[in-house]
């Protein structure tokens, strides 16, 4: 299925009824609350009314037709230019007729006319008196269309070309010369796109765009300039950046109309006539009438009185004629877009275009086509109940009993079509707040019981914000009293929900279908997976955890007791047990219900044990494959995570087994929580008090002696701001530190002391506030300011320093409500770029993937692992063996090979032989990797080279049929090797990113560069750029020190410049200083100062594409794709944006879905004029143009590898623009630059995007729909 879209064109009258009706031919010209009173109107019931052709002959062909569809239109006196298609300013129209922006202005509005007479185009100032003569002056859109038939289009082509593409490379002479026609560059030919296929014509030589080149040769250039153009050009088509070349659409739409189809698809965009939104459209107003429908009418009124003035006046002035038709474009404008001036000027508060309702999160696009609207739903605050099994909610009988009614009424009509009498809606809804037995004696309440007791019945809870797909997931339901819903304390993790307020919905499924769907779909139970990670979603915490950690820590106590079996039995029958109850078990509730303390000594099967320690071996375990748990854990506490995989590895894949030890585990934890509750004094020794003062106060004479160098000129303030930096982290973090300290003297009977440790609450920093000093106050998202808070809240804070911290504690909480708004919309962004990366096959069967070599990896390790030798292995071989033997050398090496083999485990990796081999875990990584790097011989404890040099890895990125089951690799997320055919991953990966964007509030410096707070960002600005791959090329201090770690054009040696001010220029010596591209990269870089701060450690040598800094910094992508080109940018951007995940633990694959999903190819030539065949995905004909980017989907199905394009990176508000399908951008809300290209280059849509097809209700055709 796919669908084309295109303007209104006179053939859609005929879609109305073949009567006048709905012609405005007329308006009420006093007051429009009257308007019913006229036919033929913009309120008109003949138009807008009730459906009703009983005297309309072709009434048969009326199919459909209600208050949201029927129409009116305006026939227009005088043609106008439609804005909402031409877009602001009319760049299309205005790049072909070659007008600047005030004069297509002035010709759209009427202000510049142009008079025949004199064959020049005028004011109409300059006419405004004389007589008008519809034969003399032409204006308006009748002018467009009448320069437009007049314009060389094979020469505006050929200036558009030369200006996008050449003038970069000229000279300002050269430019001007060939401007005013004083110079000839060459002759512009178009080559025939099979030769380009074929590799028949040499691209380096002139190649422009499509299949467009340029002979420099038949110009007036020198030869040395000829070959200096030709290489600039090639440089340009090895490294395309699209992104940057908004001439695209224009250039292509003149090469249309070079072919003859151009012109008509711009002139339709005149209008002869004006469709009046319907009235379901149009706000309603009791009472009152409308804005738009008042613009609609006023538009009217003004479109008669042009008409009078034209037909009827005699004489009439340039003035009357053309200030009324300006008026008419005006209102039209308004109508359409949105037209300042008149808002302005009629004060329209609040008005909306039809843009305007269009777009927006309450508009008709995601409001309408994207909104759900739920029946039988509702919300109410959660509660906590330990006892609820985690597989079921309560839900509140006074919610169920409404929610339930249809589910109800059909089960008593299916049990017997009698009762469909006595049960519908009315006396039921009655029955639902009585006891009153009106149905086979059975009251409501009854006949629900029943009803939830046939099956288990699920309902779905979720809470906003929804962020990824476990944000709403489905439950058992159990009928409970009150007014929340209940919940375990273990299933709130993925909603992100606590029980302080917070407020979650509920859904109940309306068929049995639908129930067996959220069973099997969305039970909570089949999805315990996190899908960043593949993590257990299920995690003890808060009391639970630091029950259990209670349990496992407290054994030696000098009034524990030793109780025997028989003592145990004895207590388990005093509890009321069962016989068969077990001992172990026995002692698990014995230990919950408090008849036997947690530190007494017990008998087990592993010799003589803390009851706590048998009590936890039971919860895990439930009595079978038991483990000694003192030796599992080593002698300390039990952590959150460690009960997750000791769990995983106990129960394996039974989740019955799983979710039985989970409920014991909680019910343990709180009950030994509620026994054995933390101190939680503030009470501290004095001794330990005044040694924190004394730190506080050696740490104000440093900085204060330091600043005062910053006072007096000495050093400048980002130095300054530096040793800060430095100096606060030793009094926060250093051995010596407030925070060891305190941790080393309190002990480990402090209340909070306990709760850290335990991983229930809280950690040093809490610790460090509460007992030591306040700390520093942040000044915005990314610094603080230079001074601390010295009071702690257990000495009090003085009123100034509360004063103080208050500024901190007010902009932590405007953060963090803030901060939720742009992760949604990245997250938006994410879900646009990855909907069309999905698991389609098998297996692909390519040998091509993500490569990894040593130098790639080494520069996201920690600092303290780089060898001070920097990254890249010397060529020479004595030196390498030296190096290569060096102890930082192998710390390095093993550093990244660890890195590394997390990235790979659950993947396929490609062999020296081609085969594809699966890594299923980290052992098998490790030997991987060392087969491909080489190794560390344990035995001679030297470096053994093995391999290529190069793991590659198979990825979505370079799937032949995106995406494969082995290219994608394990799915995580529902914890299997294989991936089910129509896995939605990019969907995944979307979520998987977005949903822990929330949390990238922390501050990062730059890598290998010196701390300051010039080059301190939050981690989510840091993402956010990478995604969008902004041009870090501008970004510098005040001081002029460049903020990334940028890339030498050029081999060469690196020079130093100090400065005096603590920075230093870098000088870049080439190794060929003679080559005629070296030369070229020179003169561009000689014009720009690059500096940086002094301390920066900088590489001796340097070769083309190496960055300057010995240790990595951040890179500019855009340099990346230039000099390294796409393989390595892709595998950069997955790797830095994983490396900015770390603290999330966001799975490698999820980036490369993203970045599968920004890769797109640029077509080199018409594919149409290549190929013949029909699309595989579309079952159309392609119709891909010069200039057209592709998505990798569409490249590898469409195309199957030919060479017709140059594969490169787009940013994530870039994609849509961009792409083919013409309702991706308008459902990412990006109109106003999309419909004006989308229209005239790409008006069709495949309709094979989920997100579209999900908008106009098509199955969806991934995941369960993929059948379908």
């Amino acid at each position: 299925m796919s669908v084309s879209i295109r303007p209104i064109n006179k053939s859609d009258r005929k879609r109305m009824a073949p009567s006048e009706k709905q012609v405005i031919n007329s308006s009420p010209m006093v007051r429009l609350d009257a308007a019913h009173k006229f036919e033929h109107n913009v309120v008109s019931s003949s138009i807008f009314g009730m459906a009703d052709h009983s005297d309309d002959p072709d009434c048969n062909e009326k199919v459909y037709e209600d208050r949201f569809t029927r129409v009116g239109y305006i026939d227009l006196t005088c043609n106008v230019l439609n804005p909402f298609l031409a877009g602001r300013g009319a760049p299309v129209w205005r790049a072909v007729l070659g007008l600047d922006s005030n004069t297509i202005s002035g010709i759209i509005n009427g202000t510049i006319v142009y008079d025949r007479e004199t064959n020049n185009l005028v004011s109409y100032t300059e006419i405004g008196t004389t007589v008008f003569s519809i034969e003399r002056y032409v204006f308006g859109a009748d002018l467009l269309v009448m320069l437009l038939d007049n314009v060389d289009i094979n020469d505006t082509l050929e200036r558009a070309l030369v200006e996008t593409y050449i003038a970069q490379h000229l000279s300002k002479d050269e430019i001007d010369s060939w401007r005013s026609n004083r110079s000839y560059l060459g002759t512009i030919v178009a080559e025939d796109p099979a030769r380009i296929i074929n590799g028949e014509v040499d691209m380096s030589e002139g190649w422009l765009f499509g299949n467009y080149f340029i002979d420099l040769s038949t110009g007036n250039l020198p030869e040395y300039r000829i070959r200096d153009i030709y290489e600039g050009l090639a440089e340009a088509l090895d490294n395309m950046d699209i992104t940057n070349m908004k001439q695209f659409p224009i250039i292509s739409l003149l090469i249309s109309m070079a072919n003859g189809d151009g012109k008509d698809a711009l002139k339709s965009q005149i209008l002869e006539y004006v469709f009046v939104l319907p009235e379901g459209y149009r706000p309603t107003i009791d009472g009152r009438i409308d804005a738009i429908t008042s613009q609609y009418n006023k538009l009217a009124n003004a479109n008669i009185e042009l008409r009078d003035i034209l037909e009827q006046q005699q004489n009439p002035t340039c003035y009357a004629v053309l200030n009324k038709y300006r008026e008419v474009v005006q209102y039209i404008r308004n109508i359409f877009i949105g037209d300042e001036q008149i808002i302005r000027q009629q004060r329209l508060k609040d008005y909306k275009s039809i843009s305007d309702t269009i777009t927006g999160k309450e508009g008709l696009m995601r409001g309408r086509m994207q909104g759900v609207r739920i029946d039988y739903s509702g919300r109410t605050v959660i509660a906590c109940d330990p006892e609820m099994p985690i597989d079921t909610i309560g839900i509140p009988i006074s919610m169920l009993t409404k929610i339930a009614e249809p589910n109800v009424i059909r089960s008593l009509r299916k049990e017997n079509s009698e009762l469909s009498k006595k049960a519908h809606y009315r006396n039921l809804s009655r029955l639902s707040t009585t006891s009153k037995s009106e149905i086979n004696g059975l009251t409501y309440k009854d006949l629900l019981e029943r009803w939830l007791n046939e099956t288990p019945r699920y309902g779905a809870i979720g809470r906003q914000p929804t962020l990824f797909y476990l944000g709403i997931e489905a439950f058992k339901i159990k009928p409970v009293n009150g007014d929340a819903i209940i919940l375990s304390p273990l299933v709130v993790m993925p909603f992100n929900a606590d029980f302080d307020g917070d407020q979650m919905h509920f859904n109940m499924a309306q068929t049995e279908a639908a129930n067996a769907e959220l069973k099997k779909r969305m039970a909570f139970t089949n999805n315990i997976r996190y899908p960043k990670n593949g993590e257990i979603t299920v995690v003890t915490r808060h009391e639970i955890i630091y029950g259990l950690w209670m349990c496992s820590t407290m054994k030696d106590r000098p009034n524990a007791r030793t109780i025997s079996k028989d003592e145990v039995t004895k207590i388990a029958t005093e509890m009321g047990a069962p016989a068969n109850n077990g001992y172990t078990k026995s002692i698990y509730d014995a230990v919950c219900k408090q008849k036997i303390s947690i530190y007494d000594k017990v008998s087990t099967n592993f010799g003589m044990q803390s009851a706590g320690v048998a009590a936890l071996e039971y919860a895990l375990y439930g009595g079978f494959n038991m483990e000694n748990l003192e030796e599992v854990l080593g002698g300390k506490g039990i952590k959150a995570k460690q009960i997750t995989t000791i769990l995983q590895r106990a129960c394996g894949s039974n989740t019955n087994a799983f979710l039985a030890s989970i409920n014991r585990l909680v019910k343990l934890g709180f009950s030994v929580a509620k026994i054995w509750p933390p101190n939680i004094s503030t009470i501290i020794d004095s001794e330990i008090q005044k040694h924190v003062e004394d730190l506080i106060a050696e740490f104000n004479r440093d900085v204060l002696e330091r600043e005062e160098y910053v006072n007096i000129g000495i050093e400048i303030e980002s130095e300054y701001s530096n040793y800060f930096n430095k100096r606060w982290a030793e009094l926060r973090d250093g051995k010596d530190g407030i925070v060891q300290y305190l941790l080393d003297n309190l002990g480990n009977d402090n209340g909070y002391i306990a709760m850290m440790n335990s991983g229930g609450k809280g950690d040093k920093n809490n610790i460090m506030q509460i007992f030591g000093l306040k700390g520093r106050v942040q000044k915005n998202d990314t610094t603080a300011f230079n001074s601390i808070i010295a009071g702690s809240y257990a000495r009090q804070l003085t009123g100034l320093e509360h004063t103080i911290s208050a500024y901190g504690s007010r902009k932590g909480i405007s953060d963090k409500v803030l901060a939720t708004a742009d992760p949604g919309y990245l997250s938006r962004k994410l879900e646009h770029a990855g909907s069309i990366i999905s698991v389609v096959a098998e297996d692909c069967g390519t040998t091509d993937g993500m490569e990894f070599t040593l130098e790639d990896i080494v520069p996201f390790l920690d600092d303290s692992q780089i060898s001070r030798y920097g990254v890249r292995v010397p060529k020479d071989a004595d030196e390498a063996e030296e190096f290569t033997n060096t102890s930082e050398f192998k710390t390095q090496l093993l550093a990244a090979r660890e890195y590394l083999s997390k990235i790979i485990v659950g993947r396929y990796c490609v062999t020296d032989s081609g085969n594809s081999e699966f890594i299923p875990n980290t052992d098998a990584a490790h030997q991987f990797i060392d087969r491909q790097w080489g190794y560390i011989d344990s035995k001679l404890h030297r470096y053994v080279k093995a391999g290529s040099g190069t793991v590659t890895m198979r990825s979505p990125v370079y799937c032949k049929n995106p995406c494969c089951q082995k290219c994608y690799g394990r799915d995580i997320a529902a914890g299997v090797d294989k991936p089910e055919i129509g896995r939605p991953v990019g969907f995944i990966a979307a979520q998987a990113i977005g949903e822990p964007g929330t949390q990238l509030t922390m501050k990062n410096f730059q890598k290998g560069g010196v701390v300051t707070d010039a080059n301190l960002t939050s981690s989510f600005k840091m993402i956010e750029d990478y995604f969008e791959l902004h041009d870090f090329s501008s970004r510098k201090t005040k001081h002029g020190v460049i903020m990334y770690d940028m890339l030498s054009p050029v081999d060469g040696t690196i020079q130093e410049q100090y400065l005096g001010n603590g920075t230093k220029r870098i000088i870049i010596k080439p190794d060929n200083p003679t080559d005629e591209t070296v030369k070229k990269r020179m003169r561009s870089l000689s014009s720009k100062k690059i500096i940086v701060h002094a301390q920066t450690k900088l590489k001796e040598h340097v070769f083309e594409g190496d960055s300057f800094q010995k240790i990595q910094g951040n890179l500019n992508i855009k340099e990346v794709l230039k000099y390294r080109g796409f393989d390595k940018a892709a595998s950069y951007l997955s790797l830095m944006l994983y490396n900015t995940f770390m603290t999330q633990d966001v799975n490698f694959k999820h980036f490369e879905a993203i970045v599968a999903g920004m890769s797109v190819c640029y077509m080199l030539t018409d594919a149409e004029d290549v190929y013949g065949y029909k699309s595989l995905h579309t079952g159309n004909r392609t119709h891909y143009k010069a200039g057209s980017v592709l998505t990798w989907p569409e490249a590898c199905r469409d195309f199957q590898g030919a060479a017709v394009y140059v594969r490169t990176l787009l940013g994530l508000k870039t994609l849509p623009k961009y792409k083919n399908d013409f309702f991706e951008s308008l459902l990412m809300e990006s109109m106003d630059s999309y419909i004006p290209r989308a229209v005239l280059m790409n008006p069709n849509d495949s309709m094979s995007n989920p997100i579209t097809r999900a908008a106009f209700g098509l199955n969806i055709g991934i995941g369960s729909d993929m059948t379908r």
